[in-house]
């Protein structure tokens, strides 16, 4: 079957569709991190594939893992076995990617798996996919077998000459004889040499005479043409010859293997490839939006063998910048859209263990400076100077000397700046505000941007947002009302790189995910905090 290069490979195809969600009370279910009730899930039993059928758990009958972002099967499998591409049936296909190329829930309510969380395109979300290939197809160069007996003729004249019992191996060896009648007597030596293409070379060697010869010729359709011999006593002759051949195809192996990343948002195009925003090449254009940034191809019939590109700007799938955003609600639900399931590193000695992290080893490397955005003028029950003064308590918490041991060091500068963009934005812009959040009974998100996959030595937080929900009644200290600093110290310890926690041991802790109105515990750091923060930094 004939290889084929996908340049246009899905992106409509691995979709999925949730069914009908009844509304009903909430109840707050805590498994493994994750309050159930917000985002549909695959093991709800209401998610369903574009062909109709329900997802489950585990690899459909066409390849797809949707809950473990695979796919592994054969090439026409992932277009449903569509009738055009028969052609290539005999292609195997794996692909893997992660949560921004398709995630395995509906958290945004639309009804179909989440694609980009957050963005409104893939520009700029991290999304990447790896795609790997391999099949084999019949060469359209060939050799020919010249196995058995060949009948000669010499363009002098002379007769009785014949290749006996000719053997051909796969690799286009060949070995036999050379026989010749004089008068009544027989004479004959071994011949040995290579079939290429259509060209046959034989070294002939008549022993214990000391005579040798060497014979080429052109391999047709059961003839030989265009031969030549010449022989160690000066002879050069003309023959040709006539026998079986067979056209013998090559069987071809061949594999593809490319990484294809979401150009980040800050990217251009110029003659089919991204750049970067400082000039250097990502990589060249897939699907619009995407590049790709490494390709492996492997194809001996082809003369290819290994390394086709490296992009210059680097072939790490987790060195783009990615989004990760933390929603949390009033009625105890919460939302982690992109990165990777919160990760923990190994307990130390006098710790509870209450603290988990964004992503492994992933902080930040410069002072982060931020910005408060918004003139209240007593918006939201709480005045500017109530905003400003609960934000630098909260930045003091995560700057206190009583950390201890820990190489963060703690947030930069303040600004004001009512004309900085409000609520999440990708600006390289720090931004601490209020804003109106697209769904109901949100109370406050926090998107952190960095670098989260790729060897630990190049990961990095390179900006944070943080919106207060206007939705809410905003206080300071006041038992009916969301306290300020209480969920911006939670919030900002999203900024440096910590996760949520939601185990009942973990409850007094700051980054415990769940907060009432009048809750004021989480204004200050505890134990599992600072553990946390020092065993990232």
């Amino acid at each position: 079957m004939k290889k084929i290069i996908l340049s246009s490979l899905i992106l409509g195809l691995i979709i999925a569709t949730a069914g009908v969600v009844v509304a009903g009370k909430v109840e707050t279910k805590i498994k493994n991190g994750e309050i159930a009730g917000q985002c549909t899930t695959i093991q709800d039993g209401t998610l369903f594939a574009s062909d109709g059928s329900e997802i489950t758990i585990g690899f459909d009958d066409w390849g797809y893992n949707y809950q473990g972002r695979l796919f592994n099967g054969l090439y026409c499998d992932s277009y449903r076995d569509a009738e055009w591409c028969q052609e290539y049936k005999d292609v195997k296909l794996s692909m893997k990617w992660n949560d921004a190329w398709l995630s395995n829930k509906d958290c945004d309510g639309d009804d179909t798996l989440d694609r980009h969380y957050g963005y409104d395109s893939y520009i700029g979300s991290g999304a990447w996919l790896t795609n790997h290939q391999s099949g084999e197809y019949e060469s359209e160069i060939y050799n020919w077998d010249v196995s058995g007996d060949w009948v000669l003729d010499f363009a002098s004249g002379i007769d009785n000459r014949e290749f006996r019992d000719l053997v051909q191996d796969a690799e286009g060896n060949v070995v036999g004889e050379f026989w010749y009648f004089s008068g009544t007597w027989l004479y004959g030596g071994t011949l040995e040499g290579t079939v290429t293409g259509d060209s046959l070379h034989l070294d002939y060697d008549r022993a214990p005479i000391l005579y040798k010869g060497v014979f080429d010729g052109t391999i047709g359709d059961n003839e030989i043409t265009a031969g030549t011999f010449s022989d160690s006593h000066g002879n050069n002759l003309l023959w040709t010859a006539t026998g079986a051949s067979v056209k013998v195809y090559e069987t071809c192996d061949w594999n593809y293997f490319i990484k294809i990343i979401a150009a980040p948002a800050d990217a251009y195009t110029k003659d089919g490839t991204w750049y970067s925003a400082d000039d250097v090449e990502i990589g060249p254009i897939i699907w619009g939006e995407f590049a790709i940034i490494q390709k492996v191809e492997n194809d001996k019939c082809a003369g290819l063998n290994g390394m086709q590109y490296v992009s210059p700007a680097g072939a790490g799938l987790g060195q783009y910048k990615e989004k990760v955003t933390f929603i949390h609600y009033a009625d105890g639900r919460h939302e982690q859209i992109g990165g990777s399931k919160l990760t923990k590193k190994a307990k130390p000695v006098r710790d509870d263990g209450c603290y988990s992290f964004i992503s492994k080893d992933m902080g930040w490397w410069t002072q982060p400076a931020y910005t408060i955005s918004v003139d209240l003028e007593g918006e939201y029950s709480v005045s500017q100077d109530q905003f400003e003064k609960a934000v630098e308590a909260s930045i003091s918490e995560w700057n206190s000397p009583i950390l201890g041991d820990t190489s963060f060091i703690g947030f930069g500068a303040q600004t004001v700046d009512s004309d900085q963009a409000t609520g999440i934005v990708n600006d390289e812009v720090n931004t601490i505000s209020f804003g109106d959040y697209d769904r109901d009974g949100v109370i406050a998100v926090c998107s952190v941007w960095g670098y989260y996959g790729g060897p630990p030595a190049k990961r990095q937080i390179t900006e944070f947002d943080v919106m207060l929900d206007t939705d809410y009644a905003w206080g300071v200290g006041d038992e009916e009302k969301m306290d300020l600093q209480n969920i911006l110290t939670h919030e900002l310890g999203h900024a440096v790189g910590l996760g949520d926690l939601y185990t009942t041991e973990c409850d007094t802790q700051t980054m415990y995910g769940f907060s009432t109105e009048g809750d004021i515990e989480k204004r200050t750091l505890e134990s599992g905090d600072i553990a946390g923060l020092n065993i990232l930094y």
